[in-house]
């Protein structure tokens, strides 16, 4: 009981910080850019809506992590080469979505939930995970030396 007290009380303290407030701007701005682009590649361009959108994913996971790497996570960067970083941060991304599609999945066909409440529900556990493989993996903080 004393171990998930502890845990309660880590995941609180993330979530109710100025770090996850960052994150959630960051990742707001990454909603716009990401449609920014889509839009300007299928209106503008004239690119197939397929393309556009897995050029316009790629692009704002690459401008949120640029963003979270300057901003959000600047006093971690130190330790880890920005090759390895930028990899963490895509494999963390697909977590996320597997997370969010997994969630969904389970929300709507096995327990019978309306599809968009449960989307909405989902994309904040997408959410929750992006943040936590971000804090714990992609940027990790550093042991205190004692």
């Amino acid at each position: 009981m004393n171990s998930l007290k502890r845990v309660f009380s880590w995941v609180t303290k993330r979530i109710f910080s100025w770090v996850f407030v960052k994150f959630g701007i960051v990742g707001a701005i990454g909603i716009l850019v990401n449609f920014a682009l889509y839009w300007a590649l299928t209106s503008i361009l004239g690119a197939h809506y397929l393309l556009a959108g897995a050029i316009a994913t790629e692009l704002a996971i690459l401008n949120n992590f640029a963003l979270n790497d300057i901003w959000t996570f600047r006093e971690r960067r130190g330790g880890t080469r920005i090759i390895v970083r930028i990899l963490n941060f895509h494999w963390s991304r697909l977590l996320g979505f597997l997370v969010t599609i997994g969630s969904t999945y389970m929300l709507v066909d096995l327990m019978g939930l309306d599809k968009n409440v449960s989307y909405l529900f989902a994309i904040g556990l997408g959410t929750l995970t992006n943040f936590f493989t971000s804090d714990i993996y992609v940027w990790p903080e550093k042991e205190l030396k004692r």
